[in-house]
């Protein structure tokens, strides 16, 4: 494909994107800094790149699926979103806590006491969502999921 605006247009027919990504994938496709410049200015002139409205989506998406703010935030980073768009997006965001429950409910069967490996799994699963260990034990602790400890009395 050689037309710059025609290839930035069926970028967007999928999903928006980031000045960052646009700029990567026509340089893959082989297109020189002048006509990438010249798709930019175009997406700008017609309102088609709003980092602002792809930053609030992803972010809404994310916590939709329980992920921290922490993460979102490395997410919407490696995306390609400049640093004070993210922090905008970002501000006010809580930890979405029901949905780390609900998660810790379906790991845990509701079960209070739990096992050193079911414990283990609920902890890497939150963890690979963004919490961080202080967050992940205070969540455990505030809703009263325990880890069973072994029982070393000699009988």
């Amino acid at each position: 494909m050689k037309d710059p605006i025609k290839y930035v247009l069926l970028l967007l027919k999928y999903r928006l994107r980031s000045e960052s990504e646009i700029r990567t994938r026509m340089r893959v496709k082989g297109f020189n800094e002048e006509e990438i410049q010249k798709a930019l200015e175009f997406l700008r002139s017609e309102g088609l790149l709003d980092e602002k409205l792809l930053a609030e989506g992803l972010r809404d998406k994310y916590l939709y699926r329980g992920v921290s703010p922490r993460k979102i935030k490395q997410i919407l980073r490696k995306t390609g979103i400049r640093s004070e768009i993210v922090e905008s997006a970002m501000l006010g965001q809580e930890l979405p806590e029901e949905e780390a429950l609900r998660i810790v409910e379906k790991i845990t069967h509701g079960e209070k006491i739990l096992d050193r490996k079911v414990f283990q799994r609920v902890f890497n699963k939150l963890q690979y969502m963004g919490y961080s260990a202080s967050e992940i034990f205070d969540l455990l602790k505030r809703n009263g999921i325990k880890l069973k400890l072994p029982d070393f009395r000699e009988e």
